[in-house]
């Protein structure tokens, strides 16, 4: 996006030290396999649209918000 920007961390955000889950891994071979699925869009292009969109949108979010 070329842009600057600070992450700031909020600790009520965090995974706790003990979860299970430490990373989140996306797959989609079962819905390519079972429903015959396939993406039209590529990731690339994706992230673009949605970026593009959420420009065109900021009103409706609130970034300073945690939202479950």
């Amino acid at each position: 996006m070329e842009r600057d920007f600070e992450v700031r961390i909020d600790p009520q955000r965090l995974r706790p030290e003990k979860s299970e889950v430490m990373r989140l891994v996306s797959n989609n071979q079962l819905a390519k396999s079972m429903l015959d699925w396939k993406p039209e869009v590529s990731l690339k292009d994706g992230l673009k649209r949605t970026i593009d969109w959420i420009s065109k949108h900021l009103k409706m979010y609130q970034p300073d918000t945690y939202q479950v």
